[in-house]
């Protein structure tokens, strides 16, 4: 007889890096001006974790554009209009290069869920990246 687990485990991960990404030279506004950033809209940790690490040193800022998903962040960026705190995963988004004139940011710490079963009869667990479970798509 098999035993089916439905129920969902979660563990320790590591943290997601971030890094602040602007158009190639871009330069804040003069203080006391506060800080343009662009971001996805709340609720979004990203969003709230570059708020509080700049408030957490003073240095003041406000959310100048806002989209839903990544893409419209990353478009506004583009622009110039503002900073993006982004995830550090890989290179640097295309039109945007790392920006080193704000506190670094801690990673935000993360679970990885993941339910025992694979509803063929095995049974695994994976908990942290989720890259060595990545298997790129063969062309059809």
């Amino acid at each position: 007889m098999s035993r089916r687990c439905n129920a969902w485990a979660a563990g320790p991960s590591a943290g997601l890096p971030l890094t602040w990404h602007s158009v190639p030279g871009w330069e804040p506004p003069a203080t006391p001006a506060p800080g343009p950033l662009v971001a996805i809209e709340d609720p979004c940790a990203i969003r709230r974790r570059a708020i509080a690490t700049l408030a957490a040193h003073g240095v003041p800022a406000t959310v100048v554009g806002d989209a839903g998903y990544l893409a419209g962040v990353l478009d506004i960026a583009r622009t110039g209009e503002g900073v993006a705190l982004l995830a550090a995963v890989g290179p640097a988004p295309h039109g945007l290069t790392p920006y080193e004139g704000l506190p670094s940011v801690t990673p935000i710490p993360m679970s990885a869920l993941a339910r025992p079963g694979d509803g063929r009869g095995r049974h695994r667990r994976r908990t942290g990246s989720a890259a060595p479970g990545v298997r790129r798509r063969r062309p059809t």
